[in-house]
Formats: C-alpha cells, sequence, structure tokens
C-alpha cells in the first residue's frame, strides 16, 4: 500500500497491492467510503491505482489514511 498526495492537484494517489487486499474488497471499500469527488481507477502490475480528488475542503493525507485503515477493516472481517 502507498500513498501518495499532490497538493498542487489536491489530489491523493492510493496504489494497493491486489495480492494482500482482494479486488472485491477493493470495490467494496470505493462503494462504502465516502469518497466525495473525482474518483479514477487502473490496473497495473499486480496492484490497483486509485486517484481520489475529493470535492473540496478534505484533508488528502487523511483521506487515503482512513480509506486504508477501512481497507483493513474490510480484510480483518473477512478473514475472522
Amino acid at each position: 500500500m502507498c500513498i501518495k498526495v499532490d497538493f498542487g492537484k489536491g489530489e491523493v494517489l492510493l496504489s494497493i497491492n491486489k495480492t494482500f487486499y482482494p479486488k472485491a474488497l477493493v470495490e467494496q471499500a470505493i462503494r462504502e467510503m465516502p469518497l466525495e469527488g473525482e474518483i479514477s481507477k487502473k490496473e497495473e502490475k499486480g496492484r490497483v491505482v486509485l486517484r481520489v480528488k475529493p470535492a473540496s475542503g478534505i484533508d488528502l493525507e487523511a483521506l487515503g489514511f482512513e480509506f486504508f485503515n477501512y481497507l483493513l477493516f474490510l480484510v480483518k472481517n473477512k478473514a475472522g
């Protein structure tokens, strides 16, 4: 997992390893998290890369960490 914040563009890039985080759970997290604004997703070399450009006034770093925390929650509950 990797979080890259581009403050100039007002966006956060989330790089998610598909081996550790199943694609179905990534899709679920995208649906269930309140990610308002522009969202794009692409797959490359075993990763899902999300680009999130929130509507406004959202802490970009916190958004990235909150998404990964929720994704970990989903993984843990699926395994348990």
